[in-house]
């Protein structure tokens, strides 16, 4: 994805989203009225001054840890839950369970909710290239939002 330099310190960059696709269905409007920028980091060492186009991406072993840490706990809770009110409960049927997974897995969902806000991932999108501005990919406005 495509980012403008709003301003560069030291190993870390400010950018701004550009235009893309995945942007199409708020037609922009978080960015509009919030002025998302983030920060990046420049592991490759490139010159890079305020202004220019770049690519970043996160890198794929952060993606994937942050999707397990996303994904595996509700799974994980609704099948203890199912297992512990079986163990509880042993005379009871199956919707005895499926209730104790369910609100096992409604537990797993809120405690990573809130474990992520109070602990939030610090991985941070690296700068990968910088842009040829006479590239199509590569050309954003230059005020995106």
């Amino acid at each position: 994805m495509t980012y403008r330099i709003l301003a560069v310190s030291g190993d870390t960059v400010t950018l701004s989203p550009g235009e893309t696709l995945g942007c199409f269905g708020c037609m922009r409007q978080e960015c509009k009225t919030h002025r998302r920028h983030f920060t990046a980091g420049n592991p490759l060492g490139l010159a890079l001054s305020v202004g220019q186009i770049v690519e970043a991406e996160t890198p794929k072993a952060a993606l994937l840890s942050q999707a397990l840490q996303a994904l595996l706990p509700p799974p994980a809770g609704f099948l203890g839950g199912f297992l512990i009110a079986g163990i509880l409960f042993p005379r009871t049927g199956e919707p005895v369970r499926a209730a104790g997974g369910v609100l096992a897995l409604g537990a797993a969902a809120c405690i990573t909710y809130w474990i992520r806000k109070r602990f939030p991932l610090t991985a941070i999108p690296q700068v990968t290239r910088v842009c040829d501005s006479s590239l199509p990919a590569c050309k954003i406005p230059m005020d995106p939002c």
